[in-house]
């Protein structure tokens, strides 16, 4: 206890950091063997594996080799502890920093962590430098006796199984002494029950790294038989690991689920947390993560809510300056109390070593056709239903024509249910709801029926494709009737469409200099009709979404980066966003809007990162005073708060009022954009500026993202001396009253 006095006491210079089982061993070989004298050479189990499953390159790609800078060598010869001299040729200096930070924590203070590195900043590198270390140092001063035993568990999403596997084996060099052992893939036995439990037993008694899909993790701990989940819980939970990593950490960020419960029951407090976005929407969501690494340092949720939530979640630009004060000041307690257990790196680094990247937001004015469909849809009653509506009018914002072509499958639909003389459409409606629900990951025990706010927390999550066919079989056929006219109107318009006709020129205008472009959508039917229209402008497309397998997506990502012919990548925005790398390309569109800002960063570091030789330029766009503009307002409010809480500057705020208007008819007499006076012309490359111009009679504003995203250090004035010394005596006493927390162990 006193460590953590003591570790809040000196939080305050850390702060400026923040930014900145035995069987048949023939049946049971380890994907990788990383020990000098291997059973198989690693190459042949990667081939192997490759030929099964293709590669993904993730987030840590190395990137190229540069001579150590004087603030490196100082890093390097001012550690309390020895690294492998390869280890020390490759670190970069902020990877060097999140190695010692681990090692204090882990090693030292025998706790967890929370390395909060931006994606592509090299988090798999920390770890594996880390593992090697621990394992190199209790090798060599065995009376340390800390790891207690080298069982190693990383569980990560499935799209990244690979990319650890594959990373492992990069860095078992010949000549490295490993002591960490072997690395197996349990995933390799999913269909093989049996095989399986032998599988993770023989991890168990010999130790090693296993790699498990969080899927498969409650999977195994929740079904089959009660023997076989109690043999699981010993393996994996109690006594389970010695050293837990959960990748992806935001993962855990619902307390309420399976999953989070399951993981919280993991034994060991070696815990390790990685994530780029330790806070994608709510503040809560940072607690569970620091709940899980430092159990009770942060109390229970509902007072941490009360203390925090309730003044940081809750301030608004037009909030009072009582409020706005409030809000500093617990914003700065903590930092204070969490500062010793997460390390944080911005892709400041990145933008240090890669080409500059400029992010444009555009704002479409609805065409007539446009705002006649969307005014229309605002009024049916599936409008209690915000799921439901995003999708809808999503459909209209795009193009009229996606619009349609739903219908045409909803009525072919119905036409089927009636030849096969079913009696059944109430029921069938209510397990489509029920579909739209699970593919946007909805808890079991929320209604549909509940109002947005209170529906608005539990849209942002991880997910897999919302089946956008679903919501539209919600609608009842009796509010069609409006539809046949305004089709036929609609099936006229062509590109007259803001976002379609600014899309297809650019993909114009870079094919005539080959330049290749990532064209995102959170709408696979928007996907649908871009991959369709883009060919009659001789412009040829690659795919990714979550019908492909593993193998399927690396060789369409291969051919994007060999075929000079493929000139668009398209991506689906929740399946694709993570897991993959698109430097070929060095321009992304992203087509519309989603609850979650996470998606949208996570698209953009697919072509921004290490390897990208180009500048690059983003592109938002956005259907101006429509339900893409308030989700738009909206992620720029949660990205304020994650750049508050967690990277220690502030950012631009918008007043409650903008985040609470989303279904009011559009405006139909916004003024379109004057070239003339436009103010950032002349920063703009050419080819923006020449669609800009060709696009100029649908587009209202043209600007850079960081005009709405304005974010400035939080310098000492933020707070005076005085509040700044009592918020360090509230960090104190704030752990003093939680201090008899049982699970404190700290």
């Amino acid at each position: 206890m006193e460590n953590i006095l003591s570790d809040i006491l000196e939080s305050e210079a850390s702060l400026c950091h923040i930014t900145s089982i035995v069987s048949d061993e023939k049946l049971f070989q380890p994907l990788f063997s990383l020990n000098t004298k291997r059973k198989r050479n690693a190459q042949e189990f990667l081939d192997d594996y490759n030929k099964k499953h293709g590669t993904i390159v993730i987030d840590n790609d190395e990137p190229p080799e540069y001579q150590h800078s004087p603030e490196l060598k100082l890093a390097l010869r001012n550690l309390s502890f020895k690294i492998d001299p390869f280890f020390q040729k490759r670190l970069k200096l902020h990877q060097v920093e999140g190695l010692k930070f681990m090692w204090e924590r882990v090693y030292e203070k025998k706790q967890g962590c929370l390395l909060a590195h931006s994606m592509g900043l090299g988090k798999t590198i920390q770890v594996i430098s880390l593992l090697t270390t621990m394992y190199q140092h209790l090798k060599e001063k065995p009376e340390t006796k800390f790891p207690t035993g080298n069982r190693v568990l990383i569980l990560t999403p499935m799209v990244t199984l690979s990319n650890w596997a594959n990373e492992f084996d990069k860095w078992a060099v010949d000549g490295v002494e490993n002591v960490i052992g072997e690395v197996y893939n349990v995933s390799e036995m999913r269909n093989h029950k049996v095989s399986r439990m032998k599988y993770i037993k023989y991890w168990y008694t010999h130790g090693g790294v296993m790699l498990v899909n969080y899927d498969q993790f409650r999977s195994l701990l929740t079904a089959g038989n009660i023997n076989d989940r109690e043999s699981y819980y010993h393996y994996l939970v109690n006594p389970g690991p010695d050293v837990i990593i959960l990748d992806e950490a935001h993962r855990i960020k619902n307390s309420s689920s399976v999953l989070s419960a399951l993981v919280n029951k993991i034994r060991t407090r070696s815990r390790i947390c990685l994530t780029g976005y330790p806070l994608q929407n709510r503040l809560l969501e940072y607690y569970y993560m620091v709940d899980f690494i430092a159990p009770g340092l942060l109390g229970s949720k509902e007072k941490f809510d009360c203390y925090f939530g309730n003044y940081i979640d809750k301030c608004y630009a037009n909030s009072s300056t009582t409020t706005k004060e409030q809000a500093n000041f617990k914003l700065y307690v903590l930092q204070l109390l969490t500062a010793h257990v997460t390390h944080r790196r911005d892709d400041y680094i990145l933008v240090k070593d890669l080409p500059p990247k400029t992010e444009y937001v555009v704002r479409f004015k609805l065409s007539p056709i446009q705002h006649k469909g969307y005014t229309s849809l605002l009024k049916l009653s599936c409008f209690d239903n915000p799921m439901v509506a995003l999708l809808i009018l999503r459909s209209i914002c795009n193009h009229p024509k996606i619009f349609q072509n739903f219908l045409a499958k909803r009525l072919e639909r119905k036409r089927k249910v009636e030849l096969n003389k079913l009696n059944a459409e109430e029921n069938d409606d209510e397990e489509m709801i029920d579909d739209v629900a699970e593919s946007m990951d909805i808890d079991e025990d929320v209604s549909v029926e509940k109002s947005f706010e209170e529906m608005n927390d539990t849209l942002d999550t991880d997910l897999v494709e919302v089946n956008e066919e679903a919501a539209f079989s919600i609608l009842e056929f009796s509010e069609y009737e409006w539809t046949k006219d305004y089709l036929d109107d609609a099936g006229k318009i062509g590109l007259n469409c803001g976002k379609i006709s600014f899309v297809a020129d650019l993909a114009k205008e870079c094919k005539l200099i080959g330049e290749k472009i990532v064209l995102v959508s959170h709408s696979l039917a928007c996907l649908d009709y871009i991959q369709h229209l883009l060919p009659i402008f001789g412009i040829k497309t690659g795919r990714l979404d979550g019908s492909m397998m593993t193998g399927e997506r690396q060789e369409v990502i291969d051919n994007f980066h060999t075929d000079e012919s493929i000139n668009v990548m398209l991506l689906s925005a929740r399946a694709s966003a993570i897991g993959i790398n698109i430097v070929a390309a060095n321009r992304i569109v992203l087509m519309d809007q989603d609850w979650n800002p996470l998606f949208d960063e996570q698209s953009i570091g697919r072509v921004y990162r290490y390897g990208q030789t180009k500048p690059v330029m983003v592109y938002r766009l956005i259907t101006a005073t429509t339900i893409e503009e308030r989700i738009y307002k909206q992620g720029v409010h949660k990205k304020s708060i994650f750049r508050r809480v967690i990277d220690n500057k502030q950012s631009a705020v918008i007043s409650r009022e903008e985040l609470v208007r989303y279904f009011q008819e559009p405006d139909s007499d916004l003024g379109l954009i004057d070239l003339e006076t436009q103010p950032s012309r002349s920063d703009m490359d050419w080819i923006s500026n020449r669609v800009l111009e060709q696009n100029a009679n649908t587009i209202t504003e043209f600007h850079q993202y960081k005009d709405d995203n304005n974010s400035k250090d939080m310098g000492e004035s933020s707070l005076t001396e005085s509040l700044r010394s009592r918020a360090k005596q509230d960090a104190i006493s704030i752990i003093r009253e939680w201090k008899n927390d049982s699970r404190l162990n700290m």
